[in-house]
């Protein structure tokens, strides 16, 4: 069953028809956990799904359907985990549903995958500022966070500048 909804995934993303192909990869995944990486080892399937998948995650995102967007970067993130993009908008989209823990461990999750990414200090950054002031377990914790914002928010500029020199 997997296996027909990766074929009809691909057929769907080859009629332009983002949202359906996106689907069919997801449920493709739910049926069969090698399809992930029967998708992955072929490059045109790799491009044509994480394409469709996020391509749905921003149109639900638009919408404000959170949970469907979430669902279809997080298998975008099985397709490709190598896009520092798909790590962004699951973590931007933990944060819509505030669910901070979440998007603090993507944005490590982006750190270990590679260690200079401006994206990556970038959401640690709004981490620290998003996150409830009741939701940090001390006064001294909450006191801090701003000191973190400001460090990630530097070390993110400093990152997207030394980008800028290398292009």
């Amino acid at each position: 069953l997997g296996q027909i909804h990766l074929w009809l995934g691909l057929c769907e993303e080859q009629l332009h028809n983002d949202t359906t192909a996106a689907d069919h990869f997801v449920t493709a995944m739910e049926k069969d956990t090698a399809v992930a990486a029967k998708i992955s080892s072929n490059e045109q399937w790799q491009y044509l799904a994480w394409t469709s998948l996020i391509s749905a995650t921003r149109a639900k995102y638009n919408l404000e359907a959170y949970d469907s967007a979430l669902s279809y970067a997080l298998a975008a993130l099985k397709v490709d985990p190598s896009k520092s993009q798909t790590y962004a908008l699951v973590a931007n989209i933990y944060s819509a549903l505030k669910r901070y823990d979440d998007m603090r461990a993507t944005a490590e999750d982006l750190l270990k995958l590679d260690a200079g990414a401006p994206e990556a200090m970038s959401l640690l950054g709004l981490y620290f500022l998003q996150k409830p002031d009741n939701l940090w377990p001390t006064p001294e914790a909450m006191a801090a966070r701003w000191d973190s914002t400001a460090h990630y928010y530097d070390q993110a500029i400093a990152a997207y500048e030394k980008l800028s020199l290398i292009h």
